[in-house]
């Protein structure tokens, strides 16, 4: 036993240990990552519900989603990122006799925001933490939809409102390679930009990314021009 922990141990300091090597040329320019997420709501469960009997069920799925992010460099250690998402809480009933009613509250937040690293873009660790915000509109849609099995009665309906918000957090960008690697990100998303607000909250999501391109450092070049002329130096300022 203690000859497999010590394997595994020194098989994950190897993996560490390579990582950091290959990381020597972290300087990618643009990339798209994919997240999966939990955003704690004050109003929704923080885990799933499911509940049986010989006539009816309830299945109750609370504040499950995933993101699209697109990002792109815009100095040696701060990117624009841009964020499309999708939240939901699903909760359905069914009376196996009587009918089914299933309520979805669904939130679609389009962000644009900024992550700045707190490493540079020549660094060589392989684990880049980073600290992040961003405003952007939140799209609610609620749709319930209710079905009698032996009635004349079928219903459905859909609100659908937006509010104002942004975000603040941090993660950690894992780079297993200089075009591949894992993200960890925790926020603070603030609807309406109030802390109370009873869909404000904290999400925690982990995903991967893809990255492109090669970010070449800006070179600053001087409008000075010197002539030497016996022996002194002449300096001519455009």
């Amino acid at each position: 036993m203690k000859l497999t922990h010590h394997l595994l141990l020194f098989v994950l300091l190897a993996m560490l240990f390579c990582v950091e090597n290959g990381m020597a040329n972290n300087n990618r320019k643009t990339g798209i990552g994919f997240r999966g997420s939990h955003w704690r709501m004050s109003d929704a469960p923080a885990t799933v519900e499911v509940t049986a009997s010989p006539y009816q069920s309830h299945v109750d799925i609370g504040s499950g989603g995933g993101y699209l992010i697109f990002f792109s460099r815009v100095s040696d250690a701060s990117w624009i990122e841009f964020s499309l998402g999708a939240v939901g809480k699903v909760e359905t009933h069914d009376e196996y006799f009587y009918g089914a009613e299933t309520d979805v509250n669904a939130v679609t937040p389009v962000l644009l925001g900024l992550r700045h690293d707190l490493f540079s873009y020549n660094t060589t660790s392989s684990l880049i933490p980073y600290i992040a915000f961003g405003v952007g509109p939140y799209f609610f849609n609620d749709v319930y939809v209710k079905t009698e099995y032996f009635g004349a009665e079928s219903r459905a309906q859909v609100k659908t409102k937006s509010r104002m918000g942004g975000y603040a957090g941090g993660g950690l960008n894992f780079m297993l390679a200089s075009w591949f690697g894992f993200n960890f990100d925790a926020r603070y998303q603030f609807i309406d930009f109030d802390l109370h607000d009873e869909r404000s909250g904290w999400e925690y999501s982990l995903g991967v990314l893809f990255a492109w391109g090669r970010y070449k450092h800006p070179v600053y070049r001087s409008n000075r021009r010197y002539h030497r002329r016996r022996d002194e130096v002449n300096i001519y300022i455009d």
